[in-house]
């Protein structure tokens, strides 16, 4: 009867773990995002800037240090790449190359865990590069959703394990 005791016990406290370390790694997925961008026809140095899931200011070079938006200064070419964590589901970016006049144009190409999502041309501050992709759950995130169900299976389990256990030494009495 201890063992069965100690078996549930540990049962229990490995499906509480594993639940906590699921429902951890369901709140984001690792995604990395690249810009690969270059002139077409501007020939001065710019400030890069990048938004996900939020509008891209038209200012966000203003004042660089506070920026979330700011990405770096390039000219002729520019190239950056971040790991983000983002929730499952649909997602936009932004970039925009910084030239403040029409005619002075960036060519972007963004890449989502090594997918492009396709170039885009003639960018500059009149015209912001924007595209939607998506982020799938991984392994974590679809055992994550059967969880609910593990768990109450386990506490059905348990609940009948300890009535069992009753049972018994009700009738040994």
């Amino acid at each position: 009867m201890k063992w069965k005791a100690i078996l549930v016990f540990l049962t229990v406290l490995l499906v509480a773990g594993l639940t906590l370390i699921v429902w951890r790694c369901r709140e984001t997925v690792k995604v990395e995002i690249k810009i690969v961008a270059k002139a077409t026809t501007d020939t001065y140095t710019r400030y890069h800037g990048k938004s996900i899931d939020a509008p891209l200011p038209i200012d966000f070079y203003k004042d660089k240090e506070a920026s979330p938006y700011y990405i770096g200064l390039a000219k002729g070419s520019f190239e950056h790449t971040q790991t983000v964590d983002l929730a499952p589901g649909t997602h936009t970016i932004r970039y925009e190359p910084g030239s403040t006049a029409e005619g002075y144009y960036w060519e972007a190409e963004v890449f989502v865990n090594g997918q492009s999502l396709g170039k885009q041309s003639d960018l500059w501050i009149g015209k912001q590069y924007e595209a939607t992709f998506e982020v799938k759950a991984g392994l974590a995130e679809m055992i994550g959703a059967l969880m609910p169900t593990v768990v109450g299976l386990m506490m059905l389990v348990l609940v009948i394990s300890l009535i069992s256990g009753i049972m018994k030494a009700l009738r040994k009495k």
